[in-house]
């Protein structure tokens, strides 16, 4: 049984869909990696702080719920990315995607 030239083309828009998520995820990975390193470096420097200082345990609890924040907001970036790999055939409805990452305040850090 031959293949139709419609079938090879879905399955190279497939191929091409499912590198360009895992391409997309591998990057999002790596930036969410040095943000958390970040952020925790930031938590475990107010821990310490705050034996000093008892009035840095709000920055402290601010600094925790930020980790936890990112560690959500990860997930479901990550998550829509992993659909991106799913390639539909039909009537174009969808153009672009686009992810975006925020930056930390490189003042905030120290």
């Amino acid at each position: 049984m031959n293949a139709s030239p419609v079938m090879i083309a879905q399955a190279n828009d497939q191929s091409v869909a499912r590198d360009v998520s895992e391409t997309l995820a591998a990057m999002a990975s790596r930036i969410f990696c040095s943000i958390d390193h970040a952020t925790q470096d930031r938590v475990m420097s107010l821990k310490a702080r705050e034996q000093e200082s008892p009035e840095v345990s709000l920055a402290r609890q601010k600094a925790e719920n930020d980790l936890a924040d990112l560690e959500n907001m990860k997930e479901e970036r990550l998550s829509g990315i992993e659909r991106l790999g799913i390639a539909c055939h039909g009537p174009v409805r969808h153009l672009a995607s686009a992810v975006s990452f925020f930056r930390l305040n490189p003042t905030r850090l120290n």
